[in-house]
């Protein structure tokens, strides 16, 4: 395989299983919750996948979001190292074989 796809594809799927775990922790954190599954205007509640992508985005625009205590809830954060975790993992594997 060629070497470039040795890391692209292990960083992909560490970014899709870290914005997996993003999205639960976002949802159902007591911290912060109701980010994805929320009431609409009768009160029913409804998935709008518009407040995670807003989420996601935020610390492009808002310095807090950079703060130690804040780092949990940054996605670029969370998606850089989850791409490196899947890189690491990758490369353990490889290793141990």
């Amino acid at each position: 395989m060629n070497p470039f796809w040795d890391y692209v594809l292990p960083f992909s799927y560490g970014v899709l299983f870290g914005t997996v775990v993003f999205a639960l922790y976002s949802e159902f954190s007591k911290g912060m919750g109701g980010i994805m599954i929320r009431p609409d205007d009768t009160g029913r509640k409804v998935f709008r996948l518009g407040g995670l992508g807003r989420l996601m985005v935020e610390p492009l625009h808002n310095q807090a979001f950079w703060r130690p205590e804040n780092l949990d809830i940054n996605y670029i954060v969370v998606a850089t190292t989850s791409g490196g975790l899947g890189i690491l993992v990758n490369n353990l594997f490889h290793y141990v074989r």
